[in-house]
C-alpha cells in the first residue's frame, strides 16, 4: 500500500457533526474519548478512485466508537496510537478484513460498508481490533495463526447461533470426532471455510472456561508475552497443548455432541 495510491478521510469524531473531507497526504487529529475502547486516533482512508458517502464513512467510524472494552487484554492499549482502516477495492486473500498489527491498519473492502449489517461489521472491526491489540500487547512478535485467529474470535463475539449450528452438524457427520489444533491451522491458513474459525473460538471459550478464567483475565496473554505460545499455555494452565486438545475435545462432544430436533437459527441473526 503506498500512500500515494490513497486518499485520506478526515473524520472529527467529537464534533457535533461529522466533518469528512477528501485531501492527499495530510491527516487531521481525531482523539476519540470512548466510553469503553479507548483510541487516540482514528483516519479512514480509501483507495484512489473509490468513494464512500458521508454516511458510510460515519457508520464505520461509530461502529469502532462504539466498541466495548476488548477482553483478555491490558486497558489502553491502543489509547495512544492511531488506527488506520483502509477501504480497498475487494477483499484480500478472499477473507473479509485482514489486520496490519505493526503497522495498526485494517483492510476491509469498501462495498462491505455499503451491504453489510451492522452486526456483522461491527464483529468484523472487533476481530480487527483485537489482531491490532494482541500484537501491541505481544510486542508485535510472531504467534501462530491458529493462536491469533482463535483469540479474535473469542473476543470479537459470544458464539454464534449459526456457528454453533456449523459445529453441531460436523459433529453429526463426523461421528464427533473433532478436529486437531494443526488441522485448524491449515483450514484458515487456507481460508477453507468459517468453521475452523468457529472451533477455535470454542478453544478459547473452553480455556477461559477453566478455574481462574485466565483468558479474560489476561493472565493467559501475559504469560504467552513471557514465554512463547506453547510455554505460555503450558505455564499459565499448568498442562502441555496436547493435554489441552484432549480436554477441549471433551468439552466439544459435551456441548456440540448432537443436533436437537427443533434447533434453528432466527433469520435476523444470520448475516
Amino acid at each position: 500500500m503506498r500512500a500515494s495510491k490513497y486518499q485520506v478521510v478526515l473524520i472529527a469524531t467529537n464534533a457535533a457533526c461529522l466533518c469528512a473531507l477528501l485531501l492527499a497526504g495530510t491527516c487531521l487529529d481525531a482523539s476519540l474519548d470512548l466510553d469503553h475502547l479507548v483510541i487516540d486516533k482514528v483516519r479512514i482512508v480509501t483507495s484512489e478512485g473509490i468513494t464512500q458517502s458521508a454516511n458510510a464513512i460515519q457508520r464505520v467510524n461509530r461502529l469502532v466508537v462504539d466498541q466495548p472494552l476488548l477482553p483478555g487484554l491490558p486497558r489502553g492499549l491502543l489509547a495512544t496510537r492511531t488506527i488506520t482502516i483502509s477501504l480497498i477495492r475487494e477483499r484480500l486473500d478472499g477473507i473479509d478484513a485482514r489486520a496490519f498489527p505493526s503497522d495498526l491498519v485494517i483492510a476491509i473492502p469498501a462495498t462491505a460498508v455499503e451491504s453489510w449489517t451492522d452486526s456483522k461489521l461491527r464483529r468484523v472491526l472487533r476481530h480487527e481490533l483485537m489482531h491490532l491489540a494482541l500484537g501491541a500487547a505481544l510486542g508485535y512478535a510472531h504467534v501462530p495463526a491458529w493462536f491469533s485467529e482463535g483469540f479474535a474470535e473469542w473476543g470479537s463475539e459470544s458464539l454464534s447461533c449459526e456457528a454453533e449450528a456449523r459445529l453441531r452438524l460436523d459433529a453429526v457427520i463426523y461421528g464427533g470426532q473433532s478436529p486437531n489444533i494443526p488441522q485448524l491451522s491449515v483450514k484458515i491458513r487456507n481460508h477453507i471455510d468459517r468453521l475452523g474459525y468457529d472451533y477455535l473460538q470454542t478453544f478459547f471459550e473452553f480455556l477461559d472456561g477453566r478455574p481462574g478464567h485466565l483468558v479474560s483475565s489476561g493472565r493467559m496473554v501475559e504469560s504467552v508475552r513471557e514465554h512463547g505460545v506453547v510455554a505460555g499455555l503450558e505455564k499459565a494452565f499448568r498442562a502441555n497443548l496436547r493435554s489441552l486438545e484432549g480436554e477441549w475435545h471433551g468439552y466439544l462432544r459435551r456441548r456440540f455432541g448432537s443436533f436437537p430436533s427443533g434447533f434453528t437459527c432466527p433469520p435476523s441473526v444470520i448475516d
